[in-house]
């Protein structure tokens, strides 16, 4: 393989070209390309080595990546408080490379992984802000660069560029990572370890940009038994199969023989047809939103049974096909641990609480920030609890009284707390906007004590009024 960037002739502040390594795809020969010095000196303003120290330039981490983005973006980054954070690493390792047995290498699972399991995180090789309009000689100076270059050259390289098997290999490996901080464009990245995971339509990881540690962590998102390989998803897997495999052979130059991808027609066209119906109820998920839980609830007529059958049917769907939109399964496990928690069944609550709390930590850095560990450790605390008999028993003794209840027109938000915020009940089904006292109610308060309410403030059929769990 080439050497790094060499300068001819003479030291570089006096050269006027720079002759930039590459290799010829045809036939794996050392290449060269040439920049003057201009053009070197807009790539140096282009590049930046990160992480380093931000009152020491000079010093750098031990794993460094080779950037290529804008100067106030560099600058952004930087400003991060305690940037860069440590690169999370596993003491017991969860990955093995070795050859997949298809003329390739893989990633398989050196343990056994649960869900929200880290398999790995690293820093890339190389990390691109798209759109900037860099031409491939100085992508390949600047990846000439890079601390872990032969790592670099040992990627994969499907595209056959005859200009340039740097951008071969660029193009070949990348995947979009979030974006940076000041930078509304797509930003890719390239990996040294994370190359190594093949393609599925039923991947069973996922990986995610941490941009305090400057890294891509990978987790599980089922669980892989030791020797399993771990897959990832190039493409949108929600598509079609005829579709996926066109865009797969077309950006990667294969055919996708994936364990889906493989099911007869009848099969294929019955999962493609799944597929689109989570895609659509993914567009249409709302997490946060309580409104048909408290529709649910305070309707007598509906099964109580009613939520919880439409919750799980939609996850049998995401289980099925293997793939969970973050939108769909987050507001679809929230209505059922709310439902179950009505319920009052606290081992179904508990279970579903544990699921949420792994997938969360799954596609949020191993963090339970949401809180579903602690719903699944005590369901009964929340507020959602009991909710189903406690509403239907005030409802019966409203009812009993001539007094009007309506639902807390506040009661729904984007924001959604497991532990469940102060609840209202019921919204007038006439939609007409009227005045309603709201009145606070303790956790179990029965037919008993809401007579004793209605005694006390002489409420009437002329009055309206929301009746609201007080926060806990």
């Amino acid at each position: 393989m080439p050497s790094p960037a060499t300068v001819h002739p003479g030291p570089f502040s006096r050269a006027k070209v720079v002759r930039i390594p590459d290799v010829d795809p045809l036939n794996g020969r050392p290449t060269f390309d040439e920049l003057d010095l201009p053009e070197i000196e807009r790539a140096e303003n282009l590049s930046a080595t990160l992480p380093y120290r931000r009152d020491d330039p000079t010093t750098f981490d031990d794993v460094t990546v080779e950037c290529i983005i804008p100067e106030p973006v560099k600058q952004a980054i930087l400003s991060l408080p305690n940037f860069p954070q440590p690169v999370k690493a596993n003491k017991n390792p969860a990955f093995t490379i070795r050859p997949d047995g298809n003329s390739g290498v893989g990633m398989f699972a050196a343990r056994d992984l649960a869900v929200g399991d880290l398999i790995l995180a690293e820093r890339p090789l190389m990390l691109t802000a798209m759109g900037m309009g860099v031409p491939t000689p100085m992508m390949a100076y600047i990846a000439s660069k890079i601390d872990r270059h032969d790592a670099f050259l040992a990627l994969r390289n499907v595209k056959g560029y005859t200009r340039s098997f740097i951008k071969g290999i660029y193009d070949t490996n990348a995947i979009g990572i979030a974006g940076l901080p000041g930078y509304p464009h797509a930003v890719s990245a390239i990996c040294n370890n994370i190359s190594r995971i093949n393609h599925s339509c039923d991947p069973n990881c996922f990986w995610n940009w941490h941009l305090e540690s400057f890294a891509v962590e990978v987790r599980a998102t089922k669980h892989i038994k030791k020797g399993e390989q771990i897959f990832g998803a190039y493409t949108t897997v929600s598509q079609p199969r005829d579709a996926r495999r066109k865009f797969l052979l077309e950006r990667y130059k294969f055919y996708c023989q994936c364990t889906v991808c493989s099911l007869p027609d009848d099969e294929s066209k019955a999962s493609n047809a799944r597929r689109m119906k989570i895609m659509k109820l993914a567009r249409s998920a709302r997490p946060g939103d309580t409104t048909r839980v408290t529709k649910w609830i305070n309707d007598p007529t509906t099964p109580d049974n009613q939520v919880v059958d439409e919750c799980l049917e939609v996850i049998r769907l995401m289980e099925k096909e293997g793939i969970w939109p973050s939108k769909l399964w987050t507001a679809t496990i929230e209505r059922l641990v709310q439902a179950y928690c009505s319920l009052k069944n606290a081992k179904r609550a508990s279970f579903g609480a544990r699921r949420a709390s792994a997938l969360f930590k799954a596609y949020n850095f191993g963090e339970d920030s949401a809180g579903w560990s602690a719903v699944a450790e005590n369901p009964k605390g929340t507020t959602w609890w009991s909710f189903l008999s406690d509403t239907r028993q005030m409802m019966e003794a409203m009812s009993h009284h001539g007094v009007n209840m309506l639902g807390d027109t506040t009661s729904t938000g984007s924001d959604f707390d497991p532990a469940g915020p102060p609840m209202g009940f019921m919204a007038d089904f006439t939609g007409e906007r009227v005045e309603s006292r709201v009145f606070e109610m303790p956790e179990g308060a029965g037919i008993g004590s809401i007579e004793e309410m209605i005694k006390t403030l002489g409420l009437s059929s002329q009055d309206f009024i929301t009746l609201r769990r007080p926060s806990t």
